[in-house]
C-alpha cells in the first residue's frame, strides 16, 4: 500500500510541475497592444517608449508606444550643407532603414527613392520635433544596416559604418558625421567586400558582419580584412551580449557564438526551430527571435549551452516578421499586422 501511495505522489508531483512549467511559459511573451499602420513596418528603432518606423512605400512614422500617439512623415524642410533653410518640401517615400542614435539625437533614414539618399534630422523626443533635413547622396545605395559607435575625438560627432552597392560591387564604409556643421567625412573605405551587408556589430577593436551564405566576415576597425567564420545557412542578424555573438542564420536557425578569442570563434550551441529566423534580440537572459513564416520564438539563455524555449507565438497572430527589438522588458515586433508590443512576464 505504501508503495502505491509513493507512486501516487510522484505522479502528483509530476503532474504539478508540469503545469507550473506550462504556467510559467504561458506568463512569459503577453501581447499588450497591436498598432496599425499605413504600410508594412520594414525596419524600425527605438528610443525609450518611441519608435521611429520605416513603412512601405509610406515614409515613415514617429510611434509613442505609451500614449499610442503617431505621427506619419512622408515630407520635410530641406537645409543645405550652410544650414540653410531651401524653399519647399522634400518627399520620404520608400524608407527601408531607420536609425536613432540617441546621444546626440539624430535621426537617419535611407529612401530608396530619389537617387537612394539619407536624411538626417535632429530629433528631441521631449520636444516631439524634427529639424529640417540634411540629405546626401554618394555611396547610400542598398544599405541594409547602419551601426553608430562614439566619435573617439569630437563630443558633436559621431562615427557610423554601413555596406553599400557602387560600381557593381558590394563596399564598406566608415565615415563620421558632424551634428554641428551637419556634414560627414569618410575615414576608410573597403572595396570589393565579397557580400552585402546584413548587419552589424563592434568590440572594441573588431567590426562583425553577417554577409548571408558567405558567413561572418571581421575587420579592425579600420576596414583592414582580418578573417572570416563560416556558419550554417544565411547570416542575417547579429546581437553581442558581452563576448557571446548570437546569429540569426535564416533556415539553419540561430547560433551562439564565443568570440572572446576572435582569432578562434567557437560555436557554443544551435537553435533549431520552424521557419526562417531573420531578426534577433536580447533582454538579461530571454533571447526573442523574429521568423519570416512561424512567428515569434522567446528562449532563455542563461544557460548558453542549453538554450531553452519558454513561449511561442505564432505566424497566425503576427503574420510575416521583419524585424524584433527589446525596449526593457517589452518587445516590439514588425510585422505584417503592425506593431505589436508584447511584455515579457517574469
Amino acid at each position: 500500500m505504501k508503495y502505491i501511495k509513493a507512486i501516487i505522489f510522484i505522479l502528483l508531483l509530476v503532474i504539478l510541475f508540469s503545469c507550473a512549467k506550462e504556467a510559467d511559459k504561458l506568463a512569459r511573451m503577453n501581447i499588450e497592444e497591436i498598432y496599425s499602420l499605413s504600410s508594412s513596418p520594414i525596419d524600425f528603432d527605438t528610443y525609450g517608449n518611441i519608435l521611429f518606423i520605416a513603412e512601405q512605400n509610406q515614409g515613415f512614422s514617429i510611434l509613442n508606444s505609451r500614449t499610442s500617439e503617431l505621427v506619419n512623415i512622408q515630407s520635410g524642410l530641406e537645409m543645405d550643407s550652410l544650414g540653410n533653410v531651401l524653399p519647399g518640401l522634400v518627399s520620404i517615400y520608400d524608407v527601408r532603414v531607420i536609425r536613432y542614435y540617441a546621444p546626440l539625437q539624430t535621426l537617419f533614414v535611407n529612401d530608396r527613392t530619389a537617387g537612394q539618399r539619407i536624411y538626417v534630422s535632429k530629433y528631441e523626443p521631449g520636444e516631439n520635433t524634427l529639424s529640417p533635413f540634411r540629405n546626401f547622396i554618394g555611396r547610400t545605395s542598398e544599405i541594409r544596416d547602419i551601426l553608430f559607435e562614439e566619435s573617439p575625438v569630437r563630443p558633436e560627432s559621431f562615427v557610423y559604418y554601413w555596406g553599400y552597392w557602387m560600381n557593381s560591387r558590394n563596399n564598406l564604409r566608415r565615415a563620421e558625421y558632424n551634428t554641428l556643421t551637419h556634414d560627414y567625412r569618410d575615414f576608410a573605405i573597403m572595396e570589393e567586400i565579397p557580400n552585402a551587408v546584413n548587419s552589424f556589430v563592434s568590440t572594441d577593436t573588431h567590426l562583425i558582419m553577417a554577409m548571408g551564405q558567405r558567413g561572418l566576415y571581421i575587420t579592425d576597425k579600420d576596414l583592414n580584412y582580418f578573417s572570416e567564420f563560416a556558419v550554417p545557412g544565411d547570416a542575417r542578424d547579429l546581437k553581442l551580449k558581452g563576448d557571446i555573438l548570437l546569429v540569426a542564420n535564416r533556415s539553419a536557425g540561430v547560433h551562439i557564438i564565443d568570440i572572446r578569442d576572435i582569432n578562434e570563434p567557437v560555436i557554443i550551441s544551435h537553435i533549431e526551430i520552424s521557419g526562417n529566423s531573420i531578426s534577433i534580440d536580447y533582454y538579461r537572459d530571454y533571447l526573442a527571435i523574429g521568423t519570416t513564416s512561424n512567428g515569434v520564438y522567446l528562449y532563455n539563455i542563461a544557460n548558453l549551452s542549453q538554450p531553452k524555449i519558454i513561449d511561442h507565438i505564432r505566424q497566425t497572430v503576427t503574420g510575416d516578421i521583419f524585424k524584433v527589438k527589446f525596449s526593457g522588458d517589452e518587445l516590439f515586433v514588425a510585422c505584417h499586422q503592425g506593431m505589436v508590443k508584447l511584455r515579457i512576464k517574469n
